[in-house]
């Protein structure tokens, strides 16, 4: 059973991984979106001042400003101290924790935003911003191209992870014949 835990991913399970990992943060963004926007229409509003909700608004937005920035920020210098002569496979699970530490600045004015909506039952303003983000989010995807040009890596590496993208693909075909 240790054995198990420790075991590394192979090529094809690390680009599956990644990439399972990408959807189920960008469908978790959609599903708040969905069900904050169902319970918005439900609810009654707990702040109603318009003074509050336009204090909520600029919060919001400096927020969705401020960590669009920070977010690449601290990518790019994660992504930095990947070493260049890393197997593949460790690189790729490296880029996934730096593909997390982005996300979870990303999801910082998703979360406020969907605070803020269920708390003034005001969609326009909250829902907008978490909408821009759901957008901003998918741009984010780990692709086989952005994956290359992120990772710095060479000719044989990029020929190597398009075989492994290739695969991962396949390991979904196995794993779910249809």
């Amino acid at each position: 059973m240790n054995e198990m835990n420790n075991r590394k991913p192979d090529g094809p399970e690390a680009v599956r991984g990644l990439r399972v990992l990408f959807l189920g943060m960008a469908l978790g963004v959609f599903s708040f979106l969905g069900v904050t926007v169902f319970f918005a229409y439900i609810m009654e509003p707990e702040v109603s001042d318009p003074a509050t909700v336009k204090n909520f608004v600029y919060i919001a937005l400096a927020v969705l400003f401020l960590s669009l920035p920070a977010a690449e920020w601290i990518f790019r210098r994660m992504k930095k101290e990947i070493p260049d002569d890393l197997p593949l496979e460790e690189k790729i699970m490296r880029y996934r924790k730096t593909f997390v530490a982005r996300f979870a600045i990303l999801y910082l004015p998703v979360m406020m935003s969907v605070v803020f909506l269920l708390m003034t039952a005001r969609i326009f303003p909250f829902a907008g911003i978490i909408a821009f983000m759901l957008v901003v989010i998918l741009f984010t995807a780990p692709t086989q191209r952005t994956l290359i040009k992120d990772l710095n890596l060479s000719r044989e590496e990029a020929d190597l992870l398009e075989k492994w993208f290739k695969e991962s693909r396949d390991l979904n075909k196995t794993k779910n014949p249809s």
